[in-house]
Order: structure tokens, then C-alpha cells, then sequence
């Protein structure tokens, strides 16, 4: 399995819609979602698809946004199946260009903008192979949350959840074993 190392772009257009796609790596798909509606405010429709792992199961999910049940999402959500792409988001933004496409003119457009896109990472030497992420959980005082995040950020991990209490923050930290371990050690956690 694949995994991406940064966010990739296409575009294309078929009969006057253009479709602009975004393959990125799973931890900033809502991030970039939420700034791409942003950006393209007058665009018609934000279809998506994601895959990711944790713990060992992968999950999957796609959103038509608005098209017809079936005719975009799903096509995208096959490509990433198809190159074994995982913790990886997909959107292709759609401005409709006045003619009606058909589920099945649909189905080929959106298909097209994310194989576009893996294209466009392959050519860029944007994939990496997928390394599972492991979680832990630990306790940490308030005064010390902002510390924490940037010991993260350093150690290449995620902060996955975040549960707060009267007296402490409980976090879940997530990535590849090493990364875990090196993090660990440095902040003296067993």
C-alpha cells in the first residue's frame, strides 16, 4: 500500500464543467476541504472520497455532494482502491459548465480528476509506502498541552482525540512505531 507525502492538484474539463482535484494525505483532508469551499465558493459541487488505516482496519467513505446517488464519489473512491492508495482524502471541485453530464458522463469525469491526480504524484514522486500508525494515551496538565503539540509536530505524529477533564488533558498520539518510540524517549513516558 501507498500513502502521500503532500498535496497533489489536477484539472481537467469535459463539455464546459471544469473539475479541480486534490489528492492529500488523510490527517489535512477536512482542513483542506473547509479552505477549498473557501476558495471556490461559486463551484457547484465538492465530491469526496477518503481511505485510511488505524489499527489495523481501513476504513472508507465517499460523499456525492448534491450529484446523482452513486455517480461521483464512489468512481473516486475506486481509484484509490484500485492503486492501493491509503490515509489518503480526495476532492474534485465542479463547476458546472451548463450541460448535464449523466450518471454515467459523471461517473467518467470524476474517475478521470482522481486518476489525474495519482498520475500527477506519480510523476512527482509524491507517494511513499504506508507504514502503520500505532496510538497511545497519556495524561497531561494543561500548562503543558502547547509543549506537547509541538513535541508532536517535531516527532512527525498526530494528536488524534483530545478528552479534557477538571485537572488534565487526556490525548491520544498516533504515528508510525519509531516515530512513537524516539517521542517517548525524549519526553522520559513509559
Amino acid at each position: 500500500m501507498k500513502t502521500l507525502k503532500n498535496l497533489i492538484a489536477s484539472k481537467h474539463q469535459t463539455k464546459a464543467s471544469r473539475f479541480l482535484g486534490y489528492l492529500m494525505p488523510f490527517s489535512d483532508f477536512e482542513k483542506t476541504l473547509m479552505a477549498l469551499k473557501k476558495e471556490h465558493f461559486k463551484a457547484a459541487h465538492f465530491v469526496t472520497a477518503f481511505r485510511y488505516c488505524l489499527e489495523g482496519k481501513i476504513t472508507e467513505g465517499f460523499s456525492d455532494d448534491g450529484e446523482p446517488k452513486g455517480s461521483s464519489g464512489m468512481p473516486m473512491l475506486s481509484v484509490l482502491r484500485r492503486e492501493d492508495l491509503i490515509n489518503i482524502g480526495l476532492v474534485s471541485v465542479r463547476y458546472f459548465g451548463g450541460t448535464l453530464l449523466g450518471v454515467g458522463g459523471l461517473m467518467k469525469a470524476y474517475a478521470k480528476s482522481a486518476l489525474l491526480c495519482v498520475e500527477n504524484a506519480q510523476r512527482e514522486n509524491a507517494f511513499k509506502d504506508f507504514v502503520e500508525l500505532e496510538t497511545l494515551s497519556a495524561h497531561y496538565s494543561y500548562k503543558e498541552l502547547d509543549a506537547l503539540q509541538r513535541e508532536i509536530k517535531k516527532f512527525s505524529l498526530q494528536l488524534s482525540k483530545k478528552n479534557f477533564s477538571n485537572q488534565s488533558v487526556e490525548v491520544e498520539i498516533s504515528g508510525a512505531r519509531e516515530n512513537l518510540q524516539a517521542f517517548l524517549q525524549q519526553n522520559k513516558i513509559n
